[in-house]
Parts: C-alpha cells; structure tokens; sequence
C-alpha cells in the first residue's frame, strides 16, 4: 500500500519530458504576451458579432458569403467558444485565450507527431521552432 498520496508527482521527470514542458512553457508566455494590446482585426469582430447570436443560430444559420463585407473563415466551434465566454465580457484578452490555448495544443501535437516519425530529439527541436515562430504566435 502506497502511504505517499502524491506519490505521482515524487517521481523523477525524464529529461525530454522537463525541455517539453519548458517548451511548452516558452509558447504560452510567448502567446499571451501583449495579447489584449494586440491590434483588433476585422474578422475578429465578425467572431463577436456572430457568437452574441444564439446557440442555434451559430449552428444552422447561413453565414456570410463572397459578396458580403466579410467572408466566413471560422468553424462554428470557435463561435461556440466566444459565445460561451462572452458573459465574462468582451475583453480582447478573453476573446483570445481559445486560440492561445489551441496554439499550445498545437505545440504538444507537433512534437507527438515528429516524436512518432523520428526520435525525441527532433521532436523537441521541432516544437521548439514552432513556438518560438513569430507567424505561429501571432495567430494562437
């Protein structure tokens, strides 16, 4: 019988698995830096005007074509997400932490996938260079 109740978090952490956390550390603070001083864009504000709609409008309304001022871009799944958080205010900051979340994700699936296809080494290596890429930051 274990008597440690955090017996879990005693054990030592690899080494490959301390640089992916640090990784992984390094792109959420390279993300959310600046992220409510960021500069507004215009799909942005489609995404607020569009998920203050209902649950049921988001999913089954037509949106938007060509010949409209905006062309839709987004999956309705991010319109769900930025209606459920819009009760919280519509602090940019807020508005933005989905994709700052799915930026990171995408870290750890990119080292998931190159660790499959090569060795730990190159994974590392490969979700370093996507976090600190300034086109991946700029839009997670």
């Amino acid at each position: 019988m274990n008597t440690r109740p955090f017996s879990f978090f005693s054990k030592k952490l690899s080494r490959p698995v301390c640089f992916l956390i640090g990784i992984l550390a390094l792109g959420l603070a390279l993300r959310v830096t600046g992220l409510q001083k960021k500069v507004g864009w215009s799909d942005e504000g489609f995404t607020v005007a569009h998920a203050a709609k209902s649950v049921r409008t988001i999913c089954f309304a037509p949106l938007p074509e060509n010949g409209d001022i905006f062309k839709n871009i987004h999956p309705p799944f991010e319109y769900l997400l930025v209606h459920f958080l819009l009760p919280y205010g519509e602090d940019p900051g807020l508005l933005r932490f989905p994709s700052v979340v799915f930026g990171v994700l995408g870290l750890f699936m990119t080292y998931l996938a190159a660790a499959r296809f090569s060795n730990r080494r190159t994974a590392l290596l490969t979700a370093f260079l996507l976090a600190i890429s300034p086109f991946h930051i700029t839009f997670s």
